[in-house]
Formats: C-alpha cells, structure tokens, sequence
C-alpha cells in the first residue's frame, strides 16, 4: 500500500444514490478506493446486517430492538444480501479496470455478536457456542464476498476492515441487558482474540490486507496486535499517554497505524495532521517512520456526515497526507544539507 494514504470508516455519503458516492470516492481517495457503506438508505444497508447477510447457516431478521438470529432466511435478510450485491455491480463498473487498493469492510465477529439477538432471547455475546459459530461463519463470509469481488474488480489489491466497536465494551462487561437492568459477563479477552484470529487469518488466506477498526476509548490494543492483523485503526481523538506503550509495540513490529484524526461529523478543532504529529511523537516515531506506517482516516467513518462534509472531509484527509509527506521530505533535506 502507499504509505501515507487518506481512507474513510465505515461508511460515506449517507443520502445520495450509491453510484454518486462511488463516484465521489474514486474522485476524491484515489489511491485507497472503497466500496462505500450507505446506512441512510434504510436498516438492510446498514453496518451489521451487511456482514450477517453474508453468514452461512445463520439467518437474521429485523426487530424493534435489532437483529435477531433466526432459522432460515426471511426477507430482510434477502434485502440485504442484494443491496450488498448491487453496491459490488455498482462499483465494478465506476471502477471498470482499477488497479490499486480497494479496501471493503466487514463487521468483526464480537461486535456481530454483540449486536445479534438470539431466538430466544439475549444476546449471542453471551453463549460461547454461537460466538463459536459466528466466527466459524465470518470466516466463511471474508472468501465469498472477497471473491465475489476479485471476479468484479480483477485488478485490484483488497484490504478488508473489520470493523469491531463493541469490542472494548463486550470485554469489559459493558453491554446492558435489554431489560435495562445489569450487564452481560465480560467476554474471555483470550477468547475474544482467537475469534477475531480466526478471520484474520482467512482474510490472508485470500491474499488480502486485515485492518481491525476500533473507534471506542481504552482499545484492547495488545489484544488486537495479536491476532495478526497487518494495520490498526483507531480515533486519535480518544487515545491517551496510556495507549502509548503498546502503540509503540504495534510500531515496533512494522504494522500499519490508520489515525482517524478527521472529524466525522464536523471538523475538529485541530488540524488531522497535527494531530498525527503529536501522536507520532509521544511514540518516539520520526517523519520517515511515519510516512511509511501511518494511514489518515476519519474518527469514525462518516455514516453520519451530510454529503457535502463527508467530501470534505475526504480532501482534509488527503491534506493532511500531503502535509505529513511534506514535513518528511523537508527533514531528509536538511539531513542531506548536513551532510
């Protein structure tokens, strides 16, 4: 991938028509082409049933409170599917002959979990078996859809984003009950991470790039290290002087570190590329290291973002690449003055 590369979250463009977004994409982020996440459209586009559509020999349907496992597939579900499917056909032919990165996302199989009712009531989270399953069925769902989009995009180079939110809450006991009253038990971390290993594993088995995004405070950074992802995405907004030893570590075993230092609903109040200078810099991580490592994304995808900012917001990341790329090329010029 080319270092220093601007990339959006989990979704762009809510409120436009789909081809209008991938068309804004390829303008607009050229060098890390995405197949773009529209949840505005309605409840079958959204981030979760997106990747439970794909999901052998698990069903869900649409309820009040969510999603919820069922037997066989209904309607919903179908809906899903081929919205998923149209987005593809849509964006092979924008992007008709493409050869660079095209990265696409999934929801990671304990923010699945997290969100996916069961039969008979609470939530997958809390049965070991079906989180058992859920993994088992990601895994089976990254080579379907990643193949059914090299045989749409054959040119291209894929990076797959699993997206997981809920991991830091699911971990911590943090997810209420639907009767409102309590939480459901922490989720074994050590169990946690070889579900999340396990997909990761069939994203490389399909020669692609694995990106685990995290947008919520206190990421089980260690954790995802481990699993064998190649970049780590996170909202540089929430990370604080006690992430920075195990950011360092993710530094020091050569993965890729996606800051979201781009408001995702309205900008923040200061510059993207001061804030990845600043968080570079308490990682002891120099402008070389850092044009070769760093991807600037969003805080947090721009699933919210009027259609109007989440363009500029897409130019304020590319700006913020060239700013840092700017900065490393006047620091190699005056090392070469020294000389």
């Amino acid at each position: 991938m080319t270092p220093l590369t601007a990339a959006t979250g989990i979704g762009s463009l809510p409120g436009v028509d789909y081809r209008a977004a991938v068309r804004s994409v390829l303008d607009e982020l050229p060098d890390l082409v995405h197949l773009p996440e529209l949840p505005a459209r309605g409840p079958h586009a959204g981030m979760v049933v997106r990747t439970a559509a794909l999901l052998p020999d698990l069903h869900v349907d649409l309820q009040p409170s969510g999603w919820r496992l069922i037997p066989r597939a209904g309607i919903d579900e179908r809906r899903a599917a081929q919205t998923l499917t149209d987005d593809i056909d849509i964006l092979a032919t924008e992007a008709a002959g493409y050869e660079g990165v095209l990265k696409t996302q999934l929801t990671g199989p304990v923010t699945l979990g997290a969100a996916l009712e069961l039969n008979r009531a609470g939530r997958a989270v809390n049965d070991p078996a079906v989180m058992t399953h859920i993994s088992g069925a990601t895994v089976e769902a990254v080579t379907t859809h990643l193949r059914a989009l090299k045989a749409s995009i054959p040119l291209a180079r894929f990076v797959v984003q699993l997206d997981e939110p809920a991991l830091t809450a699911a971990i911590g006991g943090l997810i209420p009950r639907e009767s409102g009253y309590g939480k459901y038990k922490p989720l074994d971390q050590q169990f946690a991470e070889s579900l999340i290993r396990d997909v990761v594993t069939a994203i490389h088995a399909e020669d692609a790039m694995a990106v685990i995004h995290c947008c919520a405070s206190s990421v089980p950074i260690g954790l995802l290290r481990r699993t064998g992802i190649d970049a780590l995405s996170l909202d540089v907004t929430l990370l604080t002087e006690r992430d920075d030893e195990e950011l360092a570590e993710v530094v020091d075993q050569g993965l890729g570190l996606w800051f979201g230092a781009v408001g995702s609903l309205s900008p923040l109040s200061v510059e993207p590329a001061t804030l990845v200078r600043h968080t570079a810099s308490r990682l002891g991580v120099g402008p070389a290291t850092l044009a070769q490592t760093v991807v600037v994304t969003p805080t947090c995808g721009l699933a919210g973002a009027t259609p109007p900012y989440a363009v500029a917001a897409m130019r304020a990341a590319r700006r913020a690449v060239r700013q840092l790329a700017e900065t490393n090329a006047e620091t190699d010029s005056d090392a070469e003055g020294k000389r």
